[in-house]
Order: structure tokens, then C-alpha cells, then sequence
């Protein structure tokens, strides 16, 4: 049985997708799976043992495509040209989403309605959906969703690499430590805290709890995690931005527990079974399944959500407290010691 996965977006997103490997597998038992991504997330998916072959959304995959056939394809990004591609592969079962004769998105399969009307209608997705993503791909699908988690494997020489950074700045593993994800990348700025909220979290975690407390982030965090250490009485481990994917996941995978915002980090912790509080802004919360490893703060105003990707008043960001975070922190404490 030949299967198809066609899933761009954010790395965040793809790496969310993964728990719909181990339904496929058992279900079309034996099976080989192809997974088409964008080149950004190939490392998310190319140490996945249950992927046969990842492959890049590239002109030499398209003209690949327009040859080869599937048994089932399964299509589960929206974008047009993860549309086009679906509709142009041949295969005996389609799911998910394709292009029409008129260009437009639609529903390849009656279960997939649902999911399409989710993208169409800010009622449906805000309010009144309480399915999570991984629910509601699996419905897509035919399938049934017994909460599996998501796949990510991380190379021994990233580890490797991590521990000699840890050593270099100091953090020894025998004291608590917690990592502060400090922002959302460029394009969603809307899913960042505060930066005074973190600054002040930082210092309650360092003073109440004795926790040695590490800034994290990328490249578009460099300069707010510089602004929030200088915020800071107590300081933090600023251990820079600058660190591939994979490392990124192990310094992850090496903290105690990880506040962050609804990001790539969160579903970084989440497969990395590492205890988190997730804090919501202009995003969806019930989409997420924390896996009972984790607490979600929600913010409580009537704009939010709202998936704007840049809001001059952030009264979303604002109405969370750092003393509401810092609870979420100890609840989960007492209930991993």
C-alpha cells in the first residue's frame, strides 16, 4: 500500500501532523509513506522511523508527481499549491483538500467538509469547535484518534553539543531548570507574551524556586531576549539564538519545564514529553493537546482569539499576569515531583 502525506505550513504544524503515522501504519499494515513538506521542516521529519521517504515541495517533486501513483494520497494543508499537488497526483483515495476546475480550495472527501469549514468560518473555528487538530486530521482520514503522540528523534551529536553548552554557561542539570520561550517568530507576533511578563516571571522562578531559568528563541528573538535579561534583577541564562532545529529541540528536551507561547517550541515540548505551560493569546487553545503534561492559560477578553498576525493594543497578551503563569508553574511542579 502506497501512501502520500502532503503537509507544508509551519514546522510547528508538521510535527503536530506525526501522530497520524502510527493509525496508517496499523491500519494498511504493510505499507510504504511519503511525506511532502516544505524544505524548512525536512528536519522535523527525516529521523521519523515511520516515514519511508521525506521529499521536498520542489519543481523536481512536482514533475515526480505528475508520473507515480498512489494508493491513498492524503492532503492536509490548505495552501494552493499543497492543493494543486493533491489534485494533480494520481491515487485510487484522496483525503484531505485539492483544487477545483475554478482554482478554489475544496473538500477532496465528505469527512474532510468539516475541516474545510473550519478555515472558512470564525465562528465554527473560535467558538463553538472543541476537537483538536490531531481530532480532527484523524476524522479527515477515516481514522480513530487514541492520542499518539508525535514523532521527533533528535540526533546523539546534537545532545552531545547541548550538555557542552549547558557546562559552558553554567546550568547544572541537578537544579531546577526552566526554559522561558520568549517569542513566536516574525510573521505571528500576535502569540508573544510580554516581555515585562517574562522579565518578571524570570525572577519569581529564579527567587521562589531557586531554578536556574534560560532564555530561548531564534534568530527573531535575539534582541528581545537581550531586552528581557536587562529587565531582570535576577538573570537568566541568555544561551543565544542562533542554534539549529534539532539542537533547539534538545536544549528543549534538557529543561524541566518550558513556558512558552503557542509556537514551534510548544509542539517541540510536547513530543519531547517535557512538562509545559502553554500561554494563549490570539490563537486557538483547544486545537492543542497538552497530553496532561501541561496547563494552558487562556486569555480572558472577547477579541481572542482572533489569528491577526499583528494587533497594535495585545489585550490578549497584557490580560495574562506573570503571577497567573508562575502558579501554572508550581501546579505543574507538584505534579511531576
Amino acid at each position: 500500500m502506497r501512501i502520500c502525506i502532503i503537509k507544508f505550513g509551519a514546522r510547528g504544524d508538521v510535527l503536530r501532523t506525526t501522530p497520524l503515522l502510527y493509525a496508517l501504519k496499523k491500519k494498511y499494515d504493510p505499507c510504504y509513506i511519503t511525506w511532502v513538506t516544505d524544505i524548512k521542516a525536512i528536519d522535523i521529519l527525516k529521523e521519523n522511523p515511520l516515514i519511508d521517504k521525506v521529499l521536498p515541495y520542489t519543481p523536481s517533486t512536482i514533475l515526480n508527481f505528475q508520473v507515480v501513483a498512489f494508493d491513498i494520497l492524503i492532503n492536509l494543508d490548505k495552501a494552493v499549491e499543497a492543493c494543486a499537488l493533491a489534485s494533480i497526483t494520481k491515487a485510487a483515495d484522496k483525503f484531505g483538500f485539492g483544487l477545483n476546475q475554478y482554482g478554489t480550495i475544496c473538500p477532496l472527501n465528505k469527512k474532510a467538509e468539516y475541516a474545510f469549514r473550519l478555515g472558512i468560518s470564525n465562528e465554527l473555528k473560535f467558538f463553538k469547535n472543541t476537537n483538536t487538530y490531531q481530532e480532527i486530521i484523524f476524522d479527515v482520514c477515516g481514522l480513530k484518534y487514541n492520542r499518539e503522540p508525535y514523532i521527533i528523534n533528535i540526533p546523539k551529536d546534537d545532545y552531545s553539543y547541548v550538555q557542552s553548552v549547558f557546562r559552558k554557561n553554567g546550568i547544572n542539570k541537578k537544579r531546577l531548570t526552566i526554559g522561558l520561550n520568549t517569542g513566536s517568530g516574525a510573521v505571528f507576533k500576535t502569540k508573544r507574551w510580554t516581555t515585562s511578563g517574562f522579565a518578571t516571571l524570570s525572577d519569581m522562578l529564579s527567587e521562589k524556586l531557586g531554578a536556574c531559568v534560560i532564555l530561548l528563541g531564534g534568530a527573531d528573538e535575539t534582541e528581545r531576549n537581550s531586552q528581557i535579561y536587562n529587565l531582570t534583577r535576577i538573570k537568566p541564562v541568555n544561551i543565544g539564538t542562533d542554534h539549529s532545529l534539532t539542537r533547539f529541540a534538545a536544549i528543549i528536551s534538557l529543561c524541566d519545564l518550558l513556558v512558552t507561547g503557542d509556537t514551534l517550541a510548544l509542539h517541540l515540548a510536547i513530543g519531547l514529553k517535557v512538562s509545559t505551560v502553554a500561554i494563549f493569546t490570539s490563537t486557538c487553545a483547544q486545537e492543542l493537546d497538552l497530553y496532561t503534561r501541561g496547563v494552558k492559560l487562556i486569555p480572558p477578553v472577547s477579541c481572542a482569539p482572533c489569528y491577526k498576525g499583528y494587533c497594535k493594543e495585545m489585550k490578549c497578551a497584557k490580560s495574562i499576569k506573570p503571577v497567573s503563569v508562575f502558579d501554572a508553574c508550581l501546579k505543574i511542579m507538584k505534579r511531576i515531583s
